[in-house]
């Protein structure tokens, strides 16, 4: 969940091992719209909601809102994913 360089350059890795993503973020830079471009990755823009959380093993909280990505963690936890936050 996010668009910015954090989320970008945990994307660009996990597809270089093999990973099924889908990003969801309101927005999105180059690198990661370059990825949705070569269908590396499944993208929606938009928010977050708890529903996105249903049949995932791994989230990444790289919304760039601290407030945003505890709420995300937490739901993470609640649904018992494994779970990334990526801090400043």
């Amino acid at each position: 969940m996010g668009g910015g360089s954090d989320a970008a350059r945990k994307a660009a890795r996990l597809v270089g091992c093999g990973a099924q993503l889908t990003v969801i973020a309101n927005q999105v830079n180059e690198e990661l719209q370059s990825l949705f471009d070569k269908q590396h990755i499944v993208l929606h823009k938009r928010e977050w909601q708890p529903i996105d959380l249903k049949d995932v093993s791994l989230v990444i909280a790289a919304s760039g809102n601290e407030a945003t990505d505890k709420l995300i963690c937490s739901a993470a936890h609640a649904q018992r994913c494994w779970v990334n936050v990526a801090n400043n």
